[in-house]
């Protein structure tokens, strides 16, 4: 079975219980908001994006929290119905101690176990039960030997360093 602790194992990310977030709590809360979307009332992920790319302006905190929250919204946490960026979300990404420590896998898992609810289950049936047993995963550590059995030449040449193999 393919659960929160085999998904915790294979990506490191943290996936302990989410907490409540006191935005009083938060050092610096909203400051990045404030600069890059002041008088907005939704954040796009394309607007994050063009704010991502232009961001060489600001400071370079500013660019590293930009970072963090485009590689959040973009590549840990996209969702596929939803195109705005969570507030939340831009206002935790002002206290690194918060943001860093924030359970985000837990945030990834649920959101897959949730979009493979609606796009592989039919009614009556849950991704554990039937589509997550062939998520499987068995790692095993590509050998030289083993690529050269495995793959041609050609292939060989465009591997530059060991590779994590799944059957």
């Amino acid at each position: 079975r393919f659960g929160l602790r085999e998904f915790a194992l294979i990506t490191g990310l943290r996936c302990h219980e989410i907490p409540d977030i006191n935005h009083e709590d938060i050092k610096d809360g909203g400051q990045l908001k404030g600069v890059y979307f002041e008088n907005l009332k939704t954040v796009t992920r394309q607007y994050l994006n063009v704010m991502f790319n232009i961001s060489t302006a600001g400071t370079y905190d500013d660019r590293i929290k930009m970072a963090k929250l485009y590689f959040l919204e973009s590549f840990l946490i996209p969702k596929q119905e939803c195109l705005s960026v969570d507030w939340d979300n831009i206002i935790m990404v002002d206290d690194d101690e918060v943001f860093d420590g924030y359970p985000w896998g837990r945030v990834a898992f649920e959101l897959l176990v949730d979009f493979m609810n609606k796009v592989v289950c039919s009614k009556g049936q849950t991704v554990f039960s039937s589509f997550l047993k062939q998520l499987e995963v068995s790692p095993m550590l590509a050998t030289p030997d083993e690529v050269k059995k495995t793959y041609s030449k050609k292939q060989r040449m465009s591997f530059e360093r060991t590779r994590i193999l799944t059957t």
